[in-house]
């Protein structure tokens, strides 16, 4: 929760995703932490209107062998990286 979001929610509106998803939603995974980029804040007014929020998978994580980060990775790891990209 950046200040912006923190900024928004202070002025009176509702953070819906965890309104309606709770717990800990995510729609990324990086170096071993998770999180979600997309907001969804609501003024008082909308937030008796919204019927549904629903998480997004679209930042899934990617296995590391996968990524572009050349770390642990053996020479013949790293060229067929570099081809797939």
């Amino acid at each position: 929760m950046e200040d912006p979001i923190t900024l928004i929610k202070n002025a009176g509106y509702t953070n819906l995703i965890a309104s309606f998803v709770g717990g800990d939603p995510d729609s990324y995974v990086l170096d071993g932490q998770w999180g979600y980029l997309d907001q969804a804040l609501g003024s008082a007014s909308i937030v008796g209107q919204v019927k549904k929020v629903s998480e997004y998978h679209i930042d899934a994580d990617e296995p590391s062998v996968l990524d572009y980060n050349t770390d642990f990775k053996t020479a013949n790891l790293q060229g067929s990286t570099a081809r797939r990209g």
